[in-house]
């Protein structure tokens, strides 16, 4: 059985940006515009009794502005991201071969050792032994699947030619050659 190589590509935090910065509490209006009595454009401070605030932000023209409660609850924040895995295989020669993943990817892009995704023989036909495929959308050398997102993966695929350099076929499964696959799945949210 051919080994399958699987990791994770993860961006790094990022710095955090200059949006809403609550200054201090308060229990009142009232108490608010008697403590901060040079306010600048911008200062925003919670007010109330409890969580959650209301968040009053001042402005020039319009004085203190109740923008409401601030509430903020996304749920589990994997699900805005990205997943992307990266990988290898070795190919077997079957037919049709599944590549699992703990997911099912919204796309799929599959590269030989090379780097090549498809080339052309002396006689003009055509060896897929990569190429991109999209959920719904696969990667076809003819009217065959050379690459397809199927439920948990994406499957390849390899016939033999045979001899006939002038036929099309797909080759991203060949045996004891190595390829390389980016899977994406897009943010559920």
């Amino acid at each position: 059985m051919a080994e399958i190589l699987v990791g994770n590509i993860r961006g790094e935090k990022g710095d955090t940006g200059s949006g809403l910065k609550i200054l201090d509490y308060y229990a009142s209006i009232e108490e608010l515009s008697s403590a901060v009595t040079n306010p600048s454009a911008g200062d925003a401070y919670g007010v109330g009794d409890g969580n959650p605030y209301d968040i009053y932000v001042y402005s020039p023209t319009h004085g203190w502005v109740n923008n409401g409660a601030l509430q903020l609850d996304i749920g589990n924040i994997d699900d805005y991201r990205h997943q992307i895995v990266t990988g290898a295989y070795n190919g077997d020669s079957t037919v049709s071969r599944k590549i699992s993943l703990d997911f099912t990817p919204d796309i799929v892009l599959v590269f030989s050792k090379s780097g090549m995704v498809s080339f052309l023989t002396d006689q003009n036909g055509y060896r897929g032994c990569g190429g991109m495929a999209f959920k719904g959308f696969p990667c076809q050398v003819g009217d065959t699947a050379t690459i397809e997102i199927v439920d948990g993966g994406f499957c390849v695929s390899y016939i033999a030619p045979n001899g006939d350099a002038t036929v099309h076929v797909p080759m991203s499964n060949e045996l004891n050659a190595q390829y390389y696959y980016m899977a994406i799945r897009q943010p559920l949210k």
